[in-house]
């Protein structure tokens, strides 16, 4: 899975969203039932504002050979807190899907602007007895606003 920043046009259309991430199946490493799987989305710089994260689930996960497989949840957030942008979500065909979610976690203004180097987590829960890699079919869109300063915007301005 990787970050990838949004056209111009599709910024103009889809606003307040600046980057996007996909995640599938082919991106599911996590082998061990009932074990997490957490993805680095990035790290941030000194400076930069994250406004949100939210999701659009394009095809519920499922393993199509397995009705019994019927939860898997995503969480956004930072290695400080783990959900701080998106609490616990079903993402799963037999489960309740959520199809689209933005913003549920605690944030402020306050904890999404860094000012060090700190790791955004996406986490996928697992379900007892069954291992991530099952499944077989989903893709969801990650989205977020990220504002993230210029070096310039970033330097002090002398005094006179």
């Amino acid at each position: 899975m990787k970050i990838t920043a949004l056209s111009l046009q599709e910024l103009a259309s889809n606003r307040p969203w600046t980057h996007r991430a996909v995640l599938t199946p082919a991106d599911i490493t996590m082998a061990t039932a009932n074990t997490e799987q957490v993805f680095t989305l990035f790290t941030t710089q000194r400076g930069d504002q994250i406004l949100g994260f939210g999701f659009d689930l394009d095809v519920p996960f499922q393993n199509s050979a397995d009705a019994a497989y019927n939860t898997m949840t995503i969480r956004i957030g930072d290695q400080d807190d783990d959900d701080i942008y998106l609490v616990a979500t079903e993402l799963n065909l037999n489960g309740t899907e959520v199809y689209q979610g933005y913003n549920s976690g605690d944030f402020t203004q306050a904890t999404g602007t860094y000012d060090a180097a700190k790791a955004i987590w996406v986490t996928l829960g697992a379900q007892t007895g069954k291992s991530l890699t099952s499944l077989n079919l989903g893709r969801v869109i990650i989205l977020c606003a990220l504002f993230r300063p210029t070096d310039l915007m970033l330097k002090p301005t002398g005094t006179s």
